[in-house]
């Protein structure tokens, strides 16, 4: 799981665009499975690097 911390380090953003980016990659996998788990301000790893990284 990357945190805000992480995601800073790879984008290169501040805090609070990491934030952002996060609660919006979050909103999204929660609209792709309403079950999912969301665990704080964090993304799964894979979720993250597919749709912001395109890996």
């Amino acid at each position: 799981m990357y945190g805000v911390k992480d995601i800073m380090k790879i984008t290169g953003y501040g805090e609070t665009k990491c934030y952002r980016i996060i609660e919006k990659l979050q909103n999204q996998m929660k609209k792709e499975n309403p079950n999912v788990i969301i665990i704080g301000k964090r993304i799964p790893i894979q979720y993250f690097e597919k749709h912001v990284l395109g890996l």
